[in-house]
């Protein structure tokens, strides 16, 4: 398989083990099933939030983060456009420290303005 990073550069061929995966939301009331290709690494570290701020907002308003208990931690399921898609259910929550909550069929992901929200 050769990929493209941002439409524009490709890799060279690589090999990839392909696996099967279902992906569910936690109170399991939506489940979708997909094909998933190995990678070792498939970007850096994402920060957890740990600023009270932001933590005590979405607390306010009800809503629930599955990983405040971890550390940073890297990437272990990339998603693509072609599956995200099928996630989405549109509708968004701009918080006061300017993250963004897009809804998903599995809750919520975040998006942010530049700056450090974390």
């Amino acid at each position: 398989m050769q990929h493209q990073l941002f439409g524009v550069r490709e890799t060279q061929n690589q090999s990839h083990d392909v696996y099967e995966l279902l992906i569910c939301s936690l109170d399991e009331s939506f489940s979708l099933r997909v094909e998933l290709f190995s990678e070792k690494k498939i970007c850096g570290k994402v920060p957890k939030i740990s600023n009270p701020f932001v933590i005590n907002e979405l607390n306010r308003r009800g809503i629930i983060l599955s990983d405040l208990a971890y550390e940073d931690c890297e990437i272990d399921l990339l998603l693509g456009a072609n599956v995200a898609g099928l996630l989405f259910m549109g509708g968004s929550i701009e918080l006061e420290s300017g993250l963004f909550l897009l809804r998903t069929r599995l809750g919520f992901c975040f998006d942010w303005e530049a700056g450090n929200i974390w």
